[in-house]
């Protein structure tokens, strides 16, 4: 379906979101959801195209389980035909949130061009959290401490199979006070103090 087809004040909504012919091929929108953001829209103050467009991504990626890598694609390299804000980090950051790692990994040599500082930084703690799942914590710590990420240095910390040789780490390397904190208490608690070093 295009937007050509849909109710005359309906398509001029859309158009006027900034929505193209592809978030509809993509599926990320459809009639019934543009009619819904209409309704809001009429009877909202928030006018800013840029809201209904990432609420509409994030719904729709939110409401998947697994893509293939045709439709990672698809939905990489859709545009804001808007003259508001390009969305096209934003988008990249919520695929980065819920793909498996294999995907994750290819992810970031055919979209090299996309990544910027704060999506690299996203991308490399969601990829140490993939692994981190698979793997558990000493297997991937060495190739993550370096990364200096506070987010992910509590996700080790609270991590099931972190291990004393980690926490020593974070206790004197940790990002911030707090994730220092942090180790040093669980260092200090009663599982730690009874294992064997």
């Amino acid at each position: 379906m295009h937007l050509s087809e849909l109710l005359d004040e309906l398509e001029a909504f859309a158009r006027k979101i900034g929505y193209t012919d592809a978030w509809m091929a993509a599926g990320v929108i459809n009639e019934q959801l543009l009619e819904k953001q209409w309704k809001v829209y009429q009877e909202s103050d928030d006018h800013n195209g840029e809201h209904y467009r990432h609420g509409a991504f994030v719904y729709f990626v939110r409401n998947r389980e697994e893509f293939t890598d045709e439709e990672v694609h698809e939905l990489l390299s859709l545009h804001d035909n808007a003259d508001d804000v390009d969305l096209t980090e934003n988008r990249l950051f919520e695929m980065i949130r819920w793909l498996p790692l294999e995907q994750l990994l290819s992810l970031r040599t055919r979209y090299e061009g996309m990544f910027r500082k704060s999506s690299e930084k996203i991308y490399n703690r969601y990829v140490a959290c993939r692994r981190m799942e698979m793997e558990g914590v000493p297997a991937v710590f060495d190739d993550v401490k370096h990364l200096a990420d506070g987010t992910l240095e509590r996700d080790i910390v609270e991590h099931p199979t972190v291990e004393r040789e980690q926490l020593d780490w974070l206790q004197e390397h940790g990002t911030g006070k707090k994730i220092r904190n942090m180790a040093k208490a669980l260092l200090n608690s009663r599982w730690f103090r009874n294992a064997k070093p």
